[in-house]
């Protein structure tokens, strides 16, 4: 918004400006209406030169006090002589002609611009709507050409499909991962994994899916819209994540990207007494709806409907500065009530430093020259529709069969009134009773061809929308497993997941746009509450500070900019239940195979690097860590094991024996220690000679460690009294 300096410096320049036009005004010949006109005239232009204004007193300079005096008019800018004189010569002043680029021009030009994309998009907003009717069960009157009769009911077919199609959405719930693309930016990437979840948490964001989810289905393309609200956190701002509605997004035709289309346009309607609220300028300015978008065929009326008007978001693309710049205006009826290009601050960056549209499309099956396609309930209506017919006209065969109906003559004299009331017992008749009088009409039944023909009709709508009867939790004929039931389930969820991986992309979409805002918006310091890895709550603070664009030194002492790229990577949050089984039954396999035995950690590495799994590489992480742990353990026993035979052979006790029964020494590391070939590192062991006698060894005596053991041990001392005893005398 302009300051007051500013917008006293831009009033000073707009009043020199319309002294000159006066002045050529006279000059061809302009004539005041009366003398009070032309005073009026000339007091402008005393206004422009900067004198003093009559009755004007006080110690600021003229040229300040006759712009304060030209702000305080109501002729929107216009000094009062000014506008006399415009209306004398048959000029009407357009409304914010000196507020900025964006004016009433911009503005013709823009409704003329979404006029045209509302023409391109008619036969979309016909369809979403009719949709919507087919997802209500209300489409009957379509099929019968408006024709509606009291037998005709719908049946649930394509709903059924749909709601498991969502349930399968739902059990897929998408949880984000934040990967970085340098190393520097390891530890920011895994706090905004998990500062994300928290801002999906604080916009209800399971309830946006869920929406958007059902929507999708219905009409075949769902919408996010993530926007930077500054009004929330008592005016700290935050993100904000909803779902839009299709029918009120306008973009250009036959363009295939939204964020391609040169102009976006969000209509929504909005209370006249809020609007005046919140921007004072609509006052008088409010009641004509200019602009009306597709409506749903609401089961509700509105009887204020009329004091509601359109107001329009306009996005649009500029090429600035050697790139694409996003601009914003919000304008309702004639009146602009904000624009980035009319705003200093924002006129050159535009509303969002990541120049992308605030809107993410997720289609589910999509069609050429639009960002838009189509769902199941255009794939599912003609079967539906083959449906209902054929079951209500067979319905109605077997009323009219069941419900006996009589022909009956004029001449027959029969009390009507007790012939239809079954509960009499007796019926009054005058004259003879005979089948020329009272005959019953015979109704012709349907034979068991045309139940077959209906089975197959919900057999080919099982089948296109792929909801078979396993997939709703049923099984065939000779299955009752439970893991062959979930596997024939996995088996038919293909269409599911592929889906589900679309909604993905869209959903990872979603989260680069509100990675953006916390880069651009989060400057002050934020704390979040998250789920640490033992599953207690821990607090961290967080802002852009690291993440947002910065300039380091780089060669030949020039700066170079950096900014910090991050992926997402998305996974269902909980996976589904086959899915559970299968990861379960793949970990016993695991573990009777000996996978995690240390033993046989390369034989298990091996095995492992030839499968594909998720959660392969924290299997793998897992089984080296134990190898390493092992190994280790290994080492320190063997030297555990040498220590205590040296204590035992130093003092004859037991120890290694001890600890190898507690099972705290391996027994294969105590027995390598006590082999005989580790006899020369003891020296205790001599030679045999050529005729099997006895060869002394001078050799001193070592320990396992390689120490000269000293002679006074009591090993050694009997050693020697041996030695002594058996010596020959």
């Amino acid at each position: 918004m302009k300051t007051p300096e500013k917008r006293m410096r831009d009033v000073m320049g707009a009043a020199r400006d319309r002294a000159q036009r006066e002045g050529m005004l006279r000059q061809a010949g302009f004539r005041a209406g009366s003398e009070r006109d032309l005073e009026g005239l000339l007091e402008g232009q005393r206004v422009a030169a900067g004198q003093a204004l009559p009755g004007d007193e006080g110690s600021m300079p003229n040229r300040e006090a006759a712009m304060v005096k030209e702000i305080r008019q109501g002729f929107g800018g216009e000094i009062p002589a000014e506008a006399q004189a415009r209306e004398r010569a048959g000029y009407v002043p357009e409304e914010d002609e000196e507020e900025g680029p964006i004016g009433k021009k911009a503005l013709d030009k823009a409704k003329e611009t979404l006029n045209r994309y509302r023409a391109g998009k008619a036969n979309m907003d016909k369809r979403i709507v009719a949709n919507e009717k087919w997802w209500r069960m209300q489409h009957m009157p379509m099929i019968r050409k408006n024709i509606i009769r009291e037998t005709d009911t719908p049946s649930g077919w394509l709903f059924n499909s749909l709601a498991n199609k969502h349930a399968d959405a739902m059990d897929n719930y998408p949880s984000p991962s934040v990967l970085p693309r340098e190393a520097g930016d390891r530890m920011d990437a895994e706090i905004l994994t998990q500062v994300l979840p928290v801002i999906l948490e604080q916009n209800d964001f399971e309830q946006v899916y869920d929406e958007t989810w059902q929507y999708k289905l219905k009409s075949g393309t769902g919408c996010y819209g993530v926007f930077w609200n500054s009004r929330k956190l008592n005016g700290l701002g935050d993100i904000d994540i909803k779902r839009v509605d299709v029918l009120n997004l306008y973009w250009e035709p036959r363009c295939e990207d939204i964020q391609e289309s040169r102009n976006l346009f969000y209509v929504y309607m909005e209370d006249n007494d809020t609007l005046v609220a919140m921007y004072p300028q609509l006052e008088g300015k409010l009641g004509d709806r200019d602009f009306q978008t597709a409506e749903y065929a609401y089961e509700d009326s509105d009887s204020e409907a009329a004091e509601k008007s359109s107001v329009i978001d306009w996005y649009y693309k500029k090429w600035q500065g050697g790139r694409k710049v996003l601009h914003f205006c919000k304008f309702c009826g004639n009146v602009v009530l904000y624009a980035t290009e009319n705003d200093p601050a924002l006129k050159d960056s535009g509303i969002y430093d990541h120049g992308k549209y605030p809107f993410v499309p997720d289609v589910m099956y999509k069609v050429e020259g639009s960002p838009a396609g189509f769902g199941y309930v255009d794939i599912m209506m003609g079967v539906q529709t083959r449906i209902d017919r054929l079951q209500n006209a067979i319905t109605e065969n077997a009323l009219e069969t069941v419900n006996n109906r009589w022909w009956i003559r004029d001449a027959a004299t029969i009390n009507e009134d007790e012939f239809k009331d079954h509960s009499n017992k007796l019926v009054h008749v005058a004259g003879e009773v005979s089948e020329e009088n009272v005959r019953q009409i015979t109704v012709q039944g349907l034979n068991g061809n045309y139940i077959d023909v209906l089975t197959s009709y919900i057999n080919e709508l099982k089948e296109i929308s792929g909801n078979r009867d396993v997939n709703a939790g049923g099984s065939q004929s000779g299955v009752t497993a439970a893991s062959a039931i979930a596997a024939l389930q996995e088996a038919g969820s293909k269409l599911s997941r592929d889906m589900i991986k679309a909604s993905y992309r869209a959903f990872a979409k979603v989260c680069y746009l509100v990675l953006e805002n916390i880069r651009q918006f989060y400057t002050e310091q934020r704390t979040f509450r998250i789920t640490g890895a033992d599953g207690t709550n821990q607090f961290v603070e967080f802002s852009n500070i690291r993440i947002k664009g910065s300039t380091r030194p780089g060669m030949f002492g020039m700066e170079e900019s950096r900014l910090p790229i991050f992926d997402v990577e998305v996974k269902a949050q909980q996976a589904s239940p086959y899915s559970r089984i299968s990861q379960n039954e793949l970990a016993k396999e695991f573990f009777q195979m000996g996978f995690f035995n240390p033993q046989n950690t390369d034989v298990s590495l091996a095995c492992l690097r030839m499968m594909d799994f998720e959660g392969k590489q924290e299997v793998i992480g897992n089984i080296e860590k134990n190898g390493t742990m092992y190994d280790r353990l290994m080492t320190l026993q063997q030297e555990a094991a040498k220590l205590a035979a040296i204590v035992d052979r130093e003092h004859g006790t037991t120890i290694l024996q001890g600890l190898t029964q507690a099972g705290l020494i391996d027994p294969a590391a105590a027995q390598a220690v006590m082999m005989p070939a580790a006899a020369p590192m003891g020296g205790n062991a001599q030679p045999v000679g050529a005729e099997g006698t006895r060869v002394r060894n001078d050799t001193p005596d070592m320990n396992s460690l390689g120490k000269i053991l000293s002679n006074t041990s009591l090993m050694e001392r009997a050693k020697n009294t041996a030695r002594d005893a058996t010596a020959p005398r």
